[in-house]
């Protein structure tokens, strides 16, 4: 797992607009500005980061709060995607939260097939392999390659609940990363409604969603 240091310094703010950081990150509020001592100096907070942190931005005098969330918001969010995606690969999406339930369609004939139908000799597996979807082997694997990896039920129990662990961490995340865009689409929207153009609402805004407006046509000259 990768983990952020992230120190806080409190500089200057300059009319420099918004640019990101160096790569070093070491300087942070661009030229300084000379002979404008007299006049009143505004002071914000940035974040100084290193090289393994998520990308910052210095922010202008000029810009409004919802723009500087937003700016916030979208690295951290492309950074969640990124580390859900890398453990949707470790987990190779099997059972993973979201995902649909399996189905596997069997034909036969006749309803007596139906009744006598045995699945795990259809298979040619084990009955208890029968309810996995992965790593389901044949009888003649079992027989003709030995068994690999633990067998005692204490370390099979442990591997189980890590794997438990795992999936519960990527559920969290993916929740979080559905929060956080339904906050930055809120935010888009508020910002939209500076607009003087005539607007409708459509929709009105959910927990999980933002309101939907229709706004009226003009055409540009």
């Amino acid at each position: 797992m990768q983990h952020i240091s992230l120190s806080v310094e409190t500089v200057t703010r300059t009319n420099v607009g918004y640019r990101p950081a160096s790569a070093d990150c070491t300087t942070l509020t661009g030229e300084k500005q000379e002979k404008r001592k007299e006049e009143k100096e505004e002071r914000d907070v940035v974040f100084k980061c290193n090289s393994n942190s998520v990308p910052m931005w210095i922010p202008d005098r000029n810009v409004s709060g919802g723009a500087l969330i937003l700016l916030r918001i979208w690295p951290n969010l492309d950074f969640l995607s990124q580390k859900i995606e890398r453990l949707k690969a470790e987990l190779h999406l099997l059972d993973a939260a979201g995902s649909s339930a399996r189905r596997h369609l069997f034909f036969v004939d006749t309803e007596r097939e139906v009744k006598e139908f045995d699945i795990a000799a259809h298979l040619d597996t084990l009955p208890e392999l029968v309810d996995r979807v992965y790593n389901r082997p044949t009888i003649a694997t079992l027989q003709r390659e030995a068994v690999k990896g633990p067998t005692d039920p204490v370390h099979l129990k442990k591997l189980a609940q890590q794997r438990k662990n795992q999936y519960d961490l990527l559920r969290q995340r993916i929740e979080r990363e559905k929060a956080m865009f339904a906050i930055s689409q809120k935010i888009q929207t508020r910002k939209d409604l500076l607009d003087k153009t005539h607007k409708v609402k459509v929709k009105k805004e959910t927990t999980t969603s933002p309101a939907i407006y229709k706004f009226k046509f003009q055409r540009k000259r």
